[in-house]
């Protein structure tokens, strides 16, 4: 899973980093937890918390074959009486 306490203006340099040192027909397979406006999180857990945008990843890869992609629920949890889901997305892409 990429890192979702890195804030989100590194990411750029580091996807750029694994794309320009993986070989023709290598594959990348991430996991990014993503925010949704209709969820909570639990307080406290957003100080360093940076989650990705829903699709995001699929951006990245607008050049390479992408093997799959879903979004599904990744943990669900009750706090104090409030439940808690979070939900993530998954992609396998393929450089071309």
């Amino acid at each position: 899973m990429l890192n979702t306490t890195s804030k989100p203006e590194l990411r750029d340099e580091i996807i750029d980093n694994y794309r320009e040192h993986t070989n023709i027909n290598g594959i990348h397979a991430f996991n990014v937890l993503v925010g949704k406006p209709f969820l909570t999180l639990p307080t406290g857990s957003s100080e360093y918390f940076y989650p990705w945008r829903s699709g995001m990843l699929l951006t990245y890869y607008h050049d390479w074959f992408i093997e799959d992609f879903s979004e599904y629920v990744f943990d669900e949890y009750v706090i104090d009486n409030h439940q808690y889901t979070e939900i993530a997305n998954q992609i396998y892409a393929r450089k071309k």
